[in-house]
């Protein structure tokens, strides 16, 4: 599916069986498995007013229905409710002080969703949620920490907050409204997940880590081709937790084992573009990938791929556009490879055409620009040349006349170009007259002052 709009976020609903998609046009929902745009939402959330739709979370209130929470960069937060196939508005509220929804996490139980939101404005702000009810409101300021992704602890009641620029992981404790010191993951954080288990995937804009949440080890490391940008990327764990998906730069997605090595398959999303959205789902029977690009100025697209499990295995071939064609899975992935390493050589091509083209430039500038400085210094020797001339020639008697016989100076009295020899001979004997003319002009003004000076004494 292509759109010439970008896309801001992903994310299926509990069953997988829905999409809903968020960018500058506002919010839409898909059926997964046709990707037609489901029809009865309240509204698209018009970007006009509440800004793009740049947060999306789903969650369900065990099996009893679905509730999908919205975020805008103006920060505002819509919470829909789903029964069946009519989606009701319950609340919209706007988180304070306002600013871009940058995360949000989800904790249910038996009787309550509890939204967490962190902003742009280092707000962190946490609220407790049923479709007719919204209690338990509270908000935190924090001090030199960007809340870039968070998430619940096993408890539901402290946040894990992961900060953009400082890198580190802290714990925000409700009870106590303080914030950890931390511990350090990188030295940027583009985007965060944990999973049940304590570990913490984090894109750290040039790589992608994979983290004890415990003591912060580095445990595993995963790449995703060529860094154009330090622009932040989604990662997450899929199936299950036994696979972790990136996007990247080049306009794919890239799913490895989540105990490292290099990516099991480069799932093709577009040509080129920031493919920074991924969203991951698993059931008992299908498992699901989808991924957008957000570029602004290339033609957007969103891809989706679902996978069928086997009774009795975590996870089968992660590739159903394979078996879509009913090709080897092997197969597909040499010609997926084969795609991205034609692709990473032709971005490499056009680097070193560009630093030659900017060579070239350069060179030719400065060259330019020494020429005109060579110019404007002749053009200044021969002015300066020429009134020295204008102002002696009366006094070298025949020397016009000379000149003009040797083809020094032309009829209308200007200096040809063969005249620089006859010129420096002139300026020579210019110069003893000029050495005349100031000693006579001093000998004149000595006897001025000693006439004077007698006149005054008698």
């Amino acid at each position: 599916m292509t759109s010439n709009i970008p896309t801001y976020a992903l994310a299926f609903s509990p069953g997988g069986a829905l999409l809903a998609r968020g960018g500058e046009a506002g919010l839409d929902i898909y059926d997964s498995f046709t990707l037609k745009k489901i029809t009865g939402v309240p509204h698209a959330v018009p970007p006009g007013v509440y800004g793009p739709v740049v947060a999306l979370k789903w969650a369900s209130m065990e099996g009893q229905f679905d509730m999908l929470f919205v975020g805008t960069k103006h920060g505002y937060v819509f919470a829909w409710q789903k029964n069946d196939d009519v989606y009701v508005e319950c609340h919209v509220f706007r988180v304070p002080e306002g600013g871009e929804i940058l995360s949000m996490a989800i904790h249910s139980n038996a009787n309550r969703f509890r939204l967490a939101v962190g902003t742009i404005m280092s707000v962190l702000a946490c609220y407790d949620i049923l479709p007719d009810r919204l209690w338990n409101e509270w908000y935190e300021t924090l001090v030199d920490v960007e809340p870039r992704s968070i998430d619940f602890a096993t408890s539901g009641k402290n946040i894990v907050v992961f900060s953009t620029f400082s890198g580190q992981m802290h714990i925000f404790s409700k009870k106590e409204r303080t914030l950890d010191q931390g511990r350090n993951l990188a030295s940027l954080i583009g985007y965060a997940t944990m999973s049940k288990d304590g570990k913490v995937l984090i894109d750290n804009t040039a790589n992608f880590g994979l983290h004890d949440g415990q003591t912060g080890t580095l445990l595993a490391m995963f790449s995703s081709g060529n860094n154009i940008s330090a622009v932040p990327k989604h990662v997450l764990f899929g199936e299950d937790e036994e696979i972790v998906v990136t996007g990247s730069d080049t306009g794919n997605a890239y799913v490895f084992r989540k105990t490292g090595g290099g990516p099991e398959q480069v799932l093709i999303n577009a040509s080129d573009g920031f493919t920074q959205i991924v969203a991951t789902s698993s059931t008992a029977s299908t498992n699901y990938i989808a991924c957008a690009t957000s570029s602004l100025t290339n033609v957007g697209a969103i891809s989706l791929w679902t996978c069928k499990r086997e009774v009795g295995e975590a996870a089968t071939s992660r590739d159903s556009t394979a078996s879509r064609v009913n090709m080897p899975e092997r197969f597909w992935q040499l010609l997926q490879r084969i795609w991205q390493f034609s692709k990473d050589s032709n971005a490499c091509l056009s680097k070193l055409t560009s630093h030659a083209l900017v060579w070239t430039i350069n060179f030719a500038w400065h060259g330019l620009l020494w020429m005109a400085k060579v110019c404007v210094l002749l053009s200044l020797l021969l002015s300066v040349a020429y009134l020295i001339w204008s102002t002696v020639e009366d006094d070298v008697p025949g020397m016009k006349d000379a000149m003009r016989q040797g083809h020094g100076l032309d009829e209308y009295g200007s200096l040809e170009v063969g005249a620089y020899a006859d010129l420096a001979a002139a300026l020579v004997h210019c110069a003893g007259i000029l050495n005349s003319k100031v000693e006579c002009v001093l000998d004149e003004r000595a006897r001025s002052n000693g006439d004077g000076g007698k006149a005054i004494s008698k």
